[in-house]
């Protein structure tokens, strides 16, 4: 074959050769394979073992350096042996959990049911995304619900040993009508809504009031929704005094839940919860002791000690936030939909509840009836207090909006926490939401998609603001290194106003695309789908071949017919690749070239780079997306205005 790499021309140094020999193995004979890997291996015996033995340990080097910065390794290990699993099922939630609850139950002697696989994928319900208000906002505060789900799985008591199923509560209700016997009572709500003994458990004396508390929970079950239950919390003073009566609590997706006695789950995340607590306080000690000691050996007991803490109480925030997604994974086996949608709904309540709660009292206090919510997202609201500002000087509008956070609406939201618990009956009260960021200005252009100029983070206040994006091109993985600098700076001068800097960087970057190389200017991506899209017999591409997969096919072709391919090794499937547009007139005869990091000079094509369409695909379009929501252009107008 024209091609083939014979055992004679085999050079195990060239990683060309290595990739032809495993690309292609069915144009060999078993004889010459075998050949082949005699060759490797005789070759890293004798030449190259000691290059292999100093790229291990550069390799094991890098890792350890790595490791005492991040400490990753560590974390893994500490993981492993509090929850008693192996290294590799740290990184997976369903084993880490199944692990934790079967020790846990062990010690009070309880046996864990069996798995029941669940072969279907099912569709759970999310948390609430509020359509944002499009466009720039001054001054904008945020305010974060903190550790959402597993706070929620414990105020409400979500355990699957702790859930009533709406079918076990309508089989009650002939059994408490058996026993009320002669003491018959009215069906309007008693005065007295304290907690009855439970349904176990009730006596003929209280027969009749559990029974209008029964048949109120169910009736309301049977026909409440989301939004039946904040009519209820905001338009009622008690609406639901049979919770009370029956030592129950209720998630709005209709489950009811016995809060008489703590479950397994809520103990264990309790537990966890305030291991966490602990570990943290005594690194935050370690670290003050070490910034306070006066000798080397000090500084360094105190730091390991910082380390060893701050590992224990990463451990535990893992497991707490890894718990939901164990319990929401069909696979699990504990897995129960409504417990999974009892918390994701739950969490639209708490936030929908919260910001109208807010809404009410801004427009009270402003005089006015507009929504002051610009978005919220899952577990945090964002809040435009622009009016607030009012009659403040500028270099004291922080400061004053930390304090009206502060003494105004904390106040108002921790009400509306108490009354979701009290109005439910959750048997504690642990959530709450603190203020995150005070930000000058906001943009939004989507859900989950905005710009923060933000002041201030929880409470650290910095001396220069700090640009905040979420969504926004800059911060994807998919844009050129050499744009992610440029898109920041021109969203800086983007949302603090600053317009003829924006268009002026504009203008010099265009320029400098002009003669940036390849590598810089082209698009990253990961060539997935070679397989897939295959080079047609006629040299075309198969069809929707994804514009980066026909740049690395028109690479490996040209690689073969220019005859380079023992010099640079193809692109396969699965490798980091770059691709960037070419002009029209090209002798690729395509619109688009891709390369593992750079081109080869020998086909000299950084003269037919398209640089104009690809500054305006990694630059122009990115900002174009974000600069429609603010008024501006991304092009200066012209006008003949005087």
């Amino acid at each position: 074959m024209e091609n083939m790499i014979s055992p004679a021309q085999f050079d195990c140094a060239n990683p060309a050769h290595i990739d032809y020999v495993m690309n292609h193995p069915e144009q060999y004979t078993p004889e010459e394979l075998q050949s082949i890997y005699n060759i490797i291996d005789v070759d890293i015996k004798q030449k190259a073992y000691n290059h292999f033995i100093s790229y291990n340990i550069t390799d094991v080097e890098l890792v350890r350096a790595l490791n005492n910065k991040l400490h990753h390794l560590d974390l893994c290990v500490q993981t492993a042996y509090d929850t008693r699993v192996n290294f590799l099922d740290t990184y997976k939630q369903v084993r880490l959990w199944d692990s934790m609850i079967y020790y846990a139950l062990h010690d009070q002697h309880i046996a864990v049911p069996p798995n029941i696989h669940q072969e279907e994928k099912v569709e759970i319900v999310g948390g609430f995304v509020k359509n944002p208000i499009l466009g720039k906002h001054s001054w904008v505060v945020s305010f974060d619900v903190n550790s959402l789900y597993p706070s929620i799985m414990r105020q409400w008591n979500i355990s699957p040993d702790r859930h009533i199923p709406i079918e076990w509560l309508r089989n009650k209700l002939a059994d408490i009508e058996t026993i009320r016997g002669s003491h018959r009572g009215g069906s309007h709500a008693p005065e007295d809504c304290t907690p009855r003994p439970w349904l176990e458990h009730v006596t003929e004396e209280d027969a009749s009031i559990v029974l209008w508390a029964l048949t109120s929970l169910i009736a309301y079950l049977e026909r409440a929704d989301i939004d039946q239950m904040l009519r209820d919390l905001t338009g009622l003073p008690d609406p639901f005094p049979w919770l009370r009566v029956l030592s129950v609590c209720m998630t709005p997706n209709r489950q009811v839940f016995r809060v008489d006695e703590a479950g397994f789950l809520p103990l264990m995340l309790g537990k966890l919860y305030e291991e966490r607590k602990r570990a943290k306080k005594k690194e935050v000690e370690s670290i003050k002791k070490a910034a306070k000691a006066t000798t080397i050996e000090e500084k360094t007991k105190h730091e390991q000690d910082a380390i060893r803490w701050g590992l224990q109480q990463n451990t535990r925030k893992i497991n707490l936030n890894s718990c939901y997604g164990a319990f929401g994974n069909e696979h699990f086996r504990f897995f129960d939909m409504r417990h999974a949608e009892g918390v994701t709904m739950t969490g639209q309540l708490i936030i929908r509840h919260v910001a109208y709660v807010v809404n009410q009292f801004l427009n009270a206090e402003f005089g006015t009836s507009v929504d002051y919510v610009v978005a919220s997202d899952t577990d945090s609201i964002y809040v435009s207090l622009a009016l607030a500002t009012r009659n403040v000087r500028d270099g004291d509008i922080v400061n004053h909006l930390d304090v009206y956070c502060e003494r105004i609406l904390q106040p108002l939201i921790d009400a509306a926490f108490e009354t979701i618990g009290a109005t439910l009956n959750t048997p504690s009260r642990i959530l709450g939401m603190k203020r995150e960021t005070i930000a000058e200005y906001a943009i939004w252009t989507a859900k989950k998609r905005y710009l923060l100029w933000v002041h201030d983070n929880e409470g650290i206040r910095y001396d220069q603001p700090k640009l905040k994006t979420v969504g926004i091109e800059t911060v994807r993985s998919s844009t050129p290194k050499f744009a992610r600098a440029i898109l920041k700076q021109a969203l800086e001068y983007l949302i603090c106003g600053n317009k003829t800097a924006f268009h002026a960087l504009l203008d010099d970057v265009e320029e400098a695309y002009d003669t940036r190389p390849f590598e810089d200017i082209a698009s990253p991506r990961t060539c997935n789908g070679l397989e897939k899209y295959p080079l047609l017999a006629n040299g075309d591409f198969s069809f929707k071949t994804p514009v980066h997969v026909k740049g690395a096919l028109v690479f490996n072709r040209h690689l073969e017919m220019t005859h380079l391919t023992e010099r640079y090794p193809a692109i396969r499937n699965g490798e980091k690749i770059r691709f960037c547009y070419l002009k029209p007139q090209n002798p690729l005869r395509c619109n688009v070239i891709a390369a593992p990091n750079k081109l080869p000079p020998e086909w000299r094509m950084e003269q037919f780079l398209d640089r104009a369409v690809q500054f305006e695909k990694t630059i122009l379009s990115p900002l174009d997306a974000i600069v429609k929501y603010t008024g501006w252009t991304i092009r200066p107008i012209v006008t003949l205005d005087f």
